[in-house]
Parts: structure tokens; C-alpha cells; sequence
């Protein structure tokens, strides 16, 4: 059976979104960040899995999470769950003219050229919003990393996440937009 270092299986992954806040103890956290911008208040946390966004925005609220599939969530008022693999794209209409787009790829790279995308992912830690690089298990292995980056206007978020995975050369890519009247 594989020990687990720093992050889960990548296969294992799931992308979910809920019309609703849950509660942050669901979700370690190992980064936070909070961004306002007039009624919009967006939370973005890192997690070991990948991250979570939570938006209230007067009362609607939304929340998107990367998780483990297994990881139990009370499933009321769930609009999307799809596994992460390939590249997909969803766009979801919600209450009061807010709509919510979704973008994500997970790549599978040679090591060779998982190794230069994480070092240049690295090199863009400092401009991200949030980023964190695990511990690596050894020191022929980079350690996984996550990064975020918003846009915030009065209109819209923007977020693009990465996050890393060393054991599969595997990088998951979710770019995510949210816009409202």
C-alpha cells in the first residue's frame, strides 16, 4: 500500500460546487486569503487536496472545492460534481443572475517537463494571491505545489489555480469565473 506524503492521489480528485457555505473544518487548510471588492467578499484557502473558494455576495453564497471523491460532504444543494480528468468545461446559471463558469485540465506530463512547469510555477508563487509547496517526501522530488490568482472587480472573479503532483508528474489547471448583474 503507497504512504501518502503531502497530497492525495491525484486519480482520486473530485471537483465540487454548492449553492451554499460549509464549514471549514471540512477542509485542512494550509494557506488563506480573503479579497473584497464592494458586496463581494471571496475566501480562498488551500487545502491538501487542492483549494476552496467560498463567495458571498449579499445572500448568495458559492463555494468550490477540490477534495478527495471519498471525503464526505453533506451533499444538500450540490450543482456540480465531476471527477478531475481531462480537460472539462461547465458553465452553470444560479440564483439572481449570478453565473458560474468552470475550466479544468489535469496533464500528465513527461518528468523531464513536469520538473520545468513546476519550477516556473515556483518562480510564480510570488505574484500568486495564495500559494504553499509541500515538504518534499525526498530530495530527488520536488514538493507538491499549489498557487492561486484572482481578479476581483465589481462585476466578476476571475481565480486560476495550479496545483502539483510529484508522484504522477501531474498538474491540475482550474481557471473559474464568477459574474453577476
Amino acid at each position: 500500500m503507497p504512504v501518502q506524503f503531502a497530497r492525495p492521489d491525484v486519480t482520486s480528485l473530485t471537483l465540487r460546487v454548492f449553492d451554499r457555505a460549509l464549514h471549514p473544518e471540512f477542509f485542512g487548510c494550509r494557506g488563506l486569503s480573503v479579497l473584497e471588492c464592494g458586496p463581494l467578499r471571496a475566501q480562498l484557502r488551500l487545502s491538501t487536496a487542492g483549494h476552496v473558494l467560498s463567495l458571498k455576495l449579499g445572500q448568495q453564497v458559492l463555494t468550490e472545492a477540490i477534495i478527495e471523491k471519498h471525503q464526505p460532504l453533506p451533499p444538500v444543494r450540490c450543482v456540480l460534481e465531476q471527477k478531475l480528468r481531462g480537460c472539462r468545461t461547465r458553465s452553470i446559471p444560479l440564483k439572481d443572475g449570478l453565473r458560474y463558469d468552470i475550466g479544468c485540465q489535469l496533464e500528465t506530463l513527461e518528468p523531464e517537463l513536469f520538473l520545468r512547469v513546476h519550477e516556473e510555477l515556483q518562480a510564480d508563487c510570488a505574484r500568486a494571491e495564495l500559494a504553499y509547496e509541500f515538504p518534499s517526501p525526498n530530495r530527488f522530488q520536488p514538493g507538491a505545489l499549489s498557487l492561486l490568482s484572482a481578479a476581483v472587480n465589481r462585476h466578476s472573479v476571475m481565480l486560476h489555480a495550479f496545483h502539483t503532483f510529484p508522484d504522477h508528474c501531474a498538474i491540475i489547471k482550474t481557471q473559474t469565473l464568477v459574474e453577476w448583474e
